[in-house]
């Protein structure tokens, strides 16, 4: 039987937003919010949070929730979740952002799903865009798709010049949330590491410039995250008018 556990990196320094993930959202930090939301989606044997801040992982124990201390050297979310999985039991990490206050338990089942279908190390979540002015939003990150949906390019800001109807068919929107083989991701150190990824922030491109394939698993609607301050009337704007939200919401 395949297992899947879900990781959650969180950090104190953030250079749009410091300390977003203690952001209180509805009564409750940012991060617990995230982490009570994981604990809804089906088919997950265990969800922990990984940081390197003692006030999060102390945040976290006072919840009743799992934490690991990470090292202090970890450069990226992804680095985080690999030293973590070392805790882990799971055959599959899921890599959740600990400012996805609204992301949908359902969208990782299936990925979930999708994953035990198929045979791959690295999964991605992705999403239609239906606001063109996302294709050059630098906040957010964008991903080329192939046919067999495996991501062929990533970029903030679309390199592509063709109208937004035919754009859409194969530009999607990274939403953050990943699903890694664990013998995989606790050997992504081993690989070369990509100057243009670590300029751009965009991890997958390190993975792009390796070779490694990258599955991506499509979603409808998007999933607006916490990434400036301002991202906050956004996320209140969700939670008021979208019903299943409301639903999630009252279930935390």
């Amino acid at each position: 039987m395949t297992n899947f556990d879900v990781i959650i990196p969180a950090r104190l320094q953030s250079s749009r937003f410091p300390q977003k993930v203690l952001h209180k959202f509805y009564g409750l930090p940012m991060i617990e919010h995230v982490r009570r939301r994981a604990l809804l989606i089906e088919g997950v044997s265990n969800v922990l949070v990984a940081t390197c801040d003692n006030e999060i992982f102390e945040l976290i124990n006072s919840f009743g929730g799992e934490v690991v201390m990470t090292s202090t050297e970890c450069v990226n979310g992804t680095e985080r979740v690999s030293e973590a999985a070392f805790s882990s039991n799971s055959e599959y990490i899921v890599l959740l952002q600990g400012d996805e206050p609204c992301f949908y338990p359902q969208y990782i089942e299936k990925l979930i799903s999708y994953v035990k279908q198929t045979e791959g190390d690295f999964y991605n979540l992705v999403s239609s865009i239906a606001d063109k002015n996302i294709l050059n939003d630098t906040s957010s990150v964008k991903c080329s798709l192939n046919k067999q949906n495996e991501i062929t390019g990533c970029f903030r800001q679309t390199p592509f010049v063709s109208d937004f109807s035919f754009q859409k068919i194969f530009v999607k929107k990274l939403l953050g949330i990943m699903c890694f083989k664990k013998s995989f991701l606790v050997k992504l150190d081993e690989l070369n590491s990509s100057d243009i990824s670590m300029h751009e922030s965009i991890e997958q491109l390190t993975l792009l410039e390796n070779n490694i394939l990258m599955r991506a698993v499509e979603v409808k609607k998007d999933i607006p995250s916490l990434n400036v301050i301002g991202d906050l009337i956004i996320l209140e704007k969700e939670f008021k008018l979208d019903q299943q939200q409301k639903i999630l919401k009252t279930i935390l």
